[in-house]
């Protein structure tokens, strides 16, 4: 029976290119006027506090993000929070994450099977358009997302049950009822899609969530269910 698959982003389809952090280091450092330490030290502050939030449904805005690492280091620089977005978001694009060899073969041959796919996804410093822009968009050599959601777009994050509101009406929008929805993520919190509490009702929004440990190990989850 075909499903629509929705996927995470992170650990699940692509894992980050080790080579972008001294340059993003060097990049934060000259713009806010600090020393490469106190970049560095700054932005893990926010990536680890923002990944942790996002486990209780909560996601902040990119201002909020950009904003408070401005301040963190007391930066009397000047920068704007929406120049320092877009040179972090372009440092991002010289340094894309990794994509699995065998990925694009993979979905083409569930498409194939009649499979849809669709994102949701958490994310903090690069917008969900950067990364399917940058990323994503490789992917889409036979298939179109039916929809991403992103955390940012959404201003809550998975597995929060608003995140999940807006993930079922997406759903519900293109026609598929949750029996007909797998989700498949790394995260044992953030990609728990189990039924639960929406405005006084318990709701379900996907009949199972499958936990991966990485994209290798996603391929290997996808082709032994799917194909």
């Amino acid at each position: 029976m075909p499903l629509l698959i929705s996927l995470d982003v992170w650990n699940t389809l692509i894992t980050f290119n080790r080579e972008i952090r001294a340059p993003r280091t060097a990049l934060l450092a000259r713009l806010l006027g600090v020393s490469p330490e106190q970049a560095d030290a700054a932005y893990q502050h926010f990536k680890k506090t923002a990944d942790l939030q996002a486990e209780a449904g909560i996601c902040w805005s990119q201002e909020v993000l950009y904003r408070s690492l401005i301040e963190r280091v007391e930066s009397s620089s000047g920068v704007e929070w929406e120049d320092l977005r877009d040179a972090v978001q372009e440092n991002f694009r010289k340094f894309p994450p990794y994509i699995h060899s065998e990925l694009v073969t993979v979905l083409a041959r569930l498409h194939e099977r009649g499979h849809e796919f669709a994102i949701a996804s958490n994310n903090n410093f690069i917008s969900g358009a950067t990364i399917h822009a940058c990323v994503l968009a490789h992917l889409e050599t036979n298939f179109t997302f039916r929809f991403q959601l992103y955390s940012s777009e959404a201003g809550c994050a998975k597995p929060g049950s608003e995140f999940l509101r807006q993930f079922g009406s997406r759903c519900e929008a293109i026609g598929v009822p949750w029996q007909d929805v797998v989700h498949v993520g790394d995260n044992p919190v953030c990609d728990d899609f189990s039924p639960r509490d929406v405005d006084g009702t318990v709701q379900s929004f996907v009949r199972e969530s499958l936990l991966v440990n990485d994209p290798a190990h996603c391929l290997d989850v996808l082709k032994a269910r799917f194909l």
